[in-house]
């Protein structure tokens, strides 16, 4: 995707604040996007407190009532860990962020994660260690996505459907 309608291209990354933090850019379904008829894709526009992989899951950090204060070094989002709750993934990352620059993550419709291990096509994904996304065995009705594929083992790409509150 190019230059957007909002004046920048949501693939910046960059050490100074292009936009107001926790900005919602809507793509609509389009034929910008890499695979045709995948429907609507919400980015939002944040802070790293810590070096951002690519497709990693990100999450608010505990306590933050913000994306980040680009005042203050540290603050913002962070790399997934086992157990967060739901409701603190704010997406996955599109492209790497070090730490304490700017960029947008992908919150909403069909993107990419990381597996942190097996798992079967159509489940619920839950955030794991370091970024990793895992299905939701055993836990019932809550997930910030679906897989779109199965994952044979860790460290796998697949496409999913993402759904992040945070």
């Amino acid at each position: 995707m190019s230059q957007s309608a909002m004046g920048i291209d949501i693939t910046l990354v960059s050490t100074d604040q292009q936009m107001p933090l926790g900005f919602i850019y809507v793509d609509p379904a389009s034929a910008n996007q890499a695979i045709g008829s995948q429907g609507r894709k919400e980015y939002i526009y944040v802070k790293a407190s810590e070096n951002i992989g690519i497709y990693d899951v990100c999450v608010r950090l505990s306590g933050t009532p913000n994306y980040g204060d680009p005042s203050t070094l540290g603050t913002g989002i962070a790399q997934s860990n086992s157990g967060e709750a739901l409701k603190r993934v704010v997406g996955v990352a599109i492209k790497a962020i070090p730490a304490n620059s700017y960029g947008f993550i992908q919150r909403k419709g069909i993107g990419w994660v990381v597996s942190h291990a097996a798992f079967a096509v159509d489940g619920g994904l839950i955030p794991q260690a370091a970024g990793r996304a895992d299905d939701n065995a055993g836990i019932t009705d809550v997930s910030f996505g679906i897989a779109l594929a199965a994952a044979t083992g860790a460290g796998q790409v697949i496409p999913a459907y993402l759904d992040c509150e945070g």
